[in-house]
């Protein structure tokens, strides 16, 4: 990747067991409150440390270390997190709470669109999964908690501040994201366990400045829906990737800015780089549909055709308009992902 350090949200190993500032501040569950009791939630929390290949296209933007939480929701040690966490990983270990030893696990599934992955543990984790519940009724001012590894101390009192699309720079847009407010700083891989106690989302994302229906904009976290998965779960479970046409992929980040899209990273030898994309191209219409924000930029580039088509792009750059040309890939194809059928 040339031009940006890192992306997404995941965390180096060893911080995760550090109290930080904004858990120290945040308001905490009350549990005589609340419906439901805490504590089972909080013992199917666990810990994931992944490793990657230095060589994998995801290690120079992701890093070769990985560490977030996941959420045990079968019998089987089935565990389901943020993708980011464990996609192209080769080890993962597995942290339970109140136990020594960690146990293995298999990354098994990775599913872009929906930015879920999966861990299956190798051993028996002997644990009670989490309740899968329901995010469609959450709406702004809901109530909910938001727990990474660890317990009561990782847990926060949080609202849902909006329910809107996102889209991320990395080609991935949701169509009905959960923004939640305050900031918990562990977010990738946490719970969002809604008022039932049911898990309700997946940690994504952390944002500056999620914005409220009250105008008030403050940091907080974006998840994933964990309606997002009950239609890919039996693919995701039986073969590691969803069965669906490949979306074509380009391989540029692109942030909006002053109702611009401008490159602000290329992938090493992805499609945008053989295409002759550079960090600072400002974006001006993708096959001829003018476009100055994230999702009509990836309404346009999504609705080209599938995984290798032709793309047109009208760049800007510096003072000369141009044209690039972008023979698409699949996004799977570049990374390295377990072979399962």
């Amino acid at each position: 990747m040339v031009g940006i350090p890192m992306a997404n949200g995941h965390r180096p190993a060893g911080l995760m067991e550090l109290l930080h500032p904004a858990l120290a501040t945040a308001p905490r569950p009350d549990r005589e409150a609340l419906s439901y009791d805490l504590d089972p939630a909080f013992t199917a929390i666990v810990r994931l440390h992944a490793d990657v290949d230095e060589h994998c296209a995801t290690a120079s933007t992701l890093g070769p270390e990985r560490e977030g939480a996941g959420i045990v929701i079968d019998e089987n040690g089935l565990i389901l997190t943020v993708g980011y966490i464990i996609v192209e990983a080769r080890d993962v270990t597995i942290s339970i709470l109140g136990r020594t030893e960690p146990v293995v696990g298999e990354a098994i599934a990775y599913d872009h669109e929906s930015g879920l992955g999966m861990v299956r543990a190798v051993d028996d984790l002997d644990l009670a999964p989490m309740a899968l519940g329901s995010a469609r009724t959450l709406v702004a001012g809901d109530p909910v908690v938001v727990s990474g590894y660890g317990g009561y101390s990782q847990a926060i009192a949080a609202n849902v501040v909006a329910r809107q699309e996102f889209a991320g720079s990395w080609e991935y847009m949701l169509d009905n994201a959960v923004f939640t407010t305050p900031l918990h700083p562990y977010w990738g891989g946490a719970a969002l366990i809604g008022p039932d106690g049911a898990l309700a989302g997946v940690g994504s994302l952390y944002l500056e400045e999620p914005l409220g229906e009250d105008g008030d904009s403050r940091p907080g976290n974006m998840f994933v829906p964990i309606d997002e998965l009950f239609p890919i779960f039996d693919d995701m479970v039986s073969t590691g990737r969803v069965s669906r046409t490949p979306r074509p992929w380009v391989g540029v980040h692109v942030t909006e800015a002053e109702n611009r899209l401008y490159v602000t990273g290329v992938t090493s030898d992805g499609p945008g780089d053989r295409a002759g994309f550079k960090p600072a191209d400002a974006i001006l219409s993708v096959e001829g549909v003018p476009v100055d924000n994230l999702p009509d930029m990836y309404r346009a580039l999504w609705a080209a055709g599938e995984a290798g088509a032709e793309v047109r792009y009208t760049v800007l750059r510096e003072d000369d308009v141009i044209t690039l040309r972008v023979t698409s890939g699949d996004r799977y194809a570049f990374l390295d992902l377990p072979q399962r059928h």
